[in-house]
């Protein structure tokens, strides 16, 4: 009998060891031939505009760096939250148009992204949140409810993904030392001065949502909303940050 229970053992070991290297090897598969299914397509197409601007070439880029985004990336459910693939990509989309500029758009910084069904109590200040951005746990975090609204609304704004993605990337130009990351944060500072010179004039355009006034990091997310839902509109009220965030993305 004991001799049974050691071999069966060894063989649900085995077995669990060869699904290991299998899970492994299937996205080392990916990141070297990163692809998505034409249904996948399909539903980015539906889900982006900016997607649907790009040339053909642009958009085999792009669906490559989705593709890779996915499976670089730990999507984690919260309170029974369903993760289906169609959430994957639409995440993973507004985490590459924000940086498709850039050389490197994984967001690697990010470990994993967790998703809520709806508001969710954040024990960081003891509040509920729609969405937050953890440096330190490396860690985004959505309400998805209010996450689909950003998709779903595109000219309001409001668009969660864009601005935690946001806070995000200016945290990783913030650290990085390259020629990118160097030239953001110098475009992004020429915007600050900006505000701080014409802030009153700024908000009685209303244009610019009061929450940018908090603090930079909000300023940055709030504008870069603006920047990809109404960009002509953006471009009319405010044609000298239009062109420094321009520059930026």
């Amino acid at each position: 009998m004991f001799l049974y229970l050691v071999i069966l053992f060894v063989i649900v070991l085995i077995l669990a060891t060869i699904y290991v290297l299998l899970i492994s090897l299937y996205d080392y598969l990916l990141l070297l031939f990163p692809i998505l299914s034409n249904k996948s397509i399909q539903k980015l197409e539906i889900i982006s505009p900016f997607y649907r601007s790009l040339s053909n070439k642009e958009k085999k880029e792009f669906r490559k760096r989705v593709a890779i985004f996915i499976t670089l990336h730990q999507f984690i459910p919260k309170e029974n939250t369903k993760i289906t693939k169609e959430i994957k990509i639409m995440i993973a989309s507004i985490a590459v148009m924000i940086s498709f500029r850039f050389r490197n758009s994984e967001f690697l910084e990010i470990d994993k992204i967790l998703i809520y069904p709806k508001h969710y109590y954040s024990h960081s200040n003891d509040n509920f949140h729609k969405g937050e951005t953890n440096p330190y746990l490396k860690t985004i975090v959505f309400s998805l409810e209010d996450f689909k609204e950003g998709i779903a609304i595109t000219n309001d704004n409001i668009n969660l993904g864009i601005h935690e993605f946001t806070h995000a990337l200016h945290l990783i130009m913030q650290r990085s030392n390259t020629k990118e990351a160097f030239d953001f944060i110098a475009y992004f500072d020429k915007i600050i001065s900006h505000f701080s010179i014409y802030g009153k004039q700024i908000r009685e355009a209303n244009y610019i949502r009061d929450y940018a006034f908090t603090d930079e990091h909000e300023l940055l997310a709030v504008i870069t909303e603006n920047y990809f839902e109404t960009p002509i509109k953006f471009k009319e009220v405010m044609p000298e940050v239009f062109y420094l965030l321009n520059k930026m993305y």
